[in-house]
């Protein structure tokens, strides 16, 4: 995936979604970091149901704030609990 990327095949893609996966945590982030972090086209990014933890759904979300494009960023499916991030959006 992050050669495709890398290598320009993605460029005209607006929504990447990998739904129902299980990824390892440091290749996942490697991915993010490297592939959609400064993507200028990207509008929506999923992760549903990928059976994320709430401190990997953070890093991400860490991750990804910057992002200009990015208007949607799907988490839903995975087992964490709404008031761990709703402290974040209160402030």
């Amino acid at each position: 995936m992050m050669e495709l990327f890398a290598k320009g095949h993605m460029t005209y893609c607006t929504e990447f979604r990998l739904y129902n996966f299980k990824p390892e945590s440091t290749p996942l982030l490697a991915f993010v970091d490297a592939s959609l972090t400064n993507n200028p086209t990207l509008q929506t990014i999923g992760f549903a149901r990928d059976r994320l933890n709430e401190d990997m759904c953070a890093a991400i979300m860490q991750r990804l704030y910057y992002n200009p494009a990015l208007t949607c960023l799907d988490i839903n499916g995975n087992p964490i609990t709404i008031s761990a991030f709703q402290k974040d959006i209160v402030k």
